[in-house]
């Protein structure tokens, strides 16, 4: 829904190339959509994908709900989930409901991370994998590219095109390997053929299948034939600019503009904006204001925070990030933190429904009076003792994930979650 609005917004102010604006983007990397001012109109965002064997949820177009995955797991039956590899992920730190993922972790059969760091799910993992890292790999600017399909003021404005090559090597004796290499690995020993579709024909799903590379088992492709593959069919000769000296440092790729076409006489694509079904669904969210808020139980609502110093679960122990902040912070206004007699940096509880977790009280008057809020993927593995003044708390530990949940995407409540804070037990021990 916050998509929809997004895109129904950007409709309303009118941020769409018009017939005879001119589009510099004609892609390298990618193959955009055709030039012209009109939209395809709605596309089918659920229905049509496969359903869980767990929980009423199903593939929809952002995938398959990945919140409902521990049930998966956990659920037996024919499609039980018994094999999981994680490239780069961290769900026991990223995912919600932290104590049915740690429970579902330790249910596979088979948990594979590859990863370059010790995770806190690599230290369930029955193999990691230590992959190439970003000096060590062909590099190319496709993503951010590709991101330009997502909505107005996304990617790049012209056709700009990076494609680096390794610039160091990887350690003499070293098994280190690509993440793609480690996957064609296991398929050739399953004697199973990878089928790889084009990233670069986003906008044209009915090219995708008809344009996809097939890899047998045997020999693994090198890095830039596994690239040509994952964007075959777009503008770019992707080998012939990883030869281009000035693309291994970036260049604009000369393409002449295009002049945006007027709508064809019988096209019947509309914009959406008060689509039924997402003003549907809205309503149902506005009816959930005026429920009365657990005022005794839990006062407070635990907000999400992202934080400039800190990306998600990666790095933590970084001394300079560590330095930047030192612990996990819990910032609430300073009049709630004088009601709960509570001073800077002291150790706090905060409790849900769910579980309670600890971090460090910080005073922020910009948070607002009734909320805490906090950043996400700090925190231990359930069986390890909490530190508030390391590590911290989950926060995902506070929530459930098959309560309060998107009938869509699966994802349950993580921000607005009803708490209670409190002074750590051993801070209110040592008071008394």
């Amino acid at each position: 829904i916050t998509e929809y609005l997004n895109l129904a917004l950007t409709s309303i102010m009118g941020h769409w190339l018009r017939e005879g604006d001119l589009n510099r983007r004609t892609g390298v990397f990618t193959k955009p959509a055709p030039a012209i001012a009109a939209t395809p109109g709605p596309i089918q965002a659920w229905g049509f994908g496969r359903k869980l064997h767990s929980r009423d949820l199903e593939q929809s177009i952002s995938g398959m709900p990945t919140a409902a995955l521990p049930d998966e797991i956990l659920t037996p039956g024919d499609k039980q989930v018994k094999a999981l590899i994680c490239l780069g992920g961290n769900p026991m730190l990223a995912w919600p409901d932290q104590l049915k993922t740690f429970e579902a972790m330790k249910a596979l059969d088979l948990l594979v991370c590859i990863d370059p760091r010790m995770s806190k799910t690599a230290e369930l993992a029955d193999y990691v994998i230590a992959p190439k890292l970003h000096y060590e790999v062909h590099g190319n600017t496709a993503a951010p590219e590709i991101y330009g399909g997502f909505g107005a003021g996304w990617g790049f404005e012209n056709n700009y095109a990076q494609a680096s090559l390794p610039i160091m090597k990887s350690p003499e004796g070293s098994d280190l390997c690509e993440e793609y290499q480690f996957i064609h690995a296991v398929a050739s020993e399953m004697d199973k053929t990878i089928k790889v579709k084009s990233w670069a024909l986003l906008a044209h799903p009915d090219e995708r299948e008809a344009t996809a590379t097939a890899f047998e088992p045997g020999e693994t492709p090198d890095p830039i034939t596994a690239w040509s593959a994952s964007l075959n069919g777009c503008p770019a000769d992707i080998a012939e600019l990883y030869e281009d000296a000035e693309a291994q440092k970036g260049k604009v790729v000369d393409a002449q503009a295009l002049l945006v076409q007027p709508k064809p006489a019988d096209w019947e694509g509309k914009l959406s904006v008060g689509n039924e079904a997402m003003l549907d669904e809205l309503s149902e969210y506005a009816d959930l204001l005026g429920q009365p808020v657990e005022a005794d139980e839990f006062p407070f609502r635990m907000i999400g925070r992202r934080m400039t110093e800190i990306h998600n679960s990666n790095w933590h122990e970084d001394p300079v990030q560590r330095k930047r902040v030192p612990h996990h912070p819990a910032f609430m206004n300073p009049a709630d933190m004088e009601t709960l007699g509570l001073s800077e940096d002291q150790p706090v509880e905060v409790e849900s429904a769910r579980a309670f977790i600890s971090c460090v009280a910080k005073a922020d008057k910009t948070v607002r009076t009734g909320c805490v809020s906090m950043p996400h993927s700090w925190g231990t593995n359930p069986d390890e003792k909490e530190d508030p003044l390391g590590a911290g708390g989950n926060t995902g530990r506070l929530s459930y994930n098959d309560r309060d949940f998107d009938k869509r995407t699966g994802i349950p409540l993580m921000s607005s979650i009803p708490i209670r804070v409190r002074a750590k037990q051993a801070e209110l021990e040592a008071a008394e």
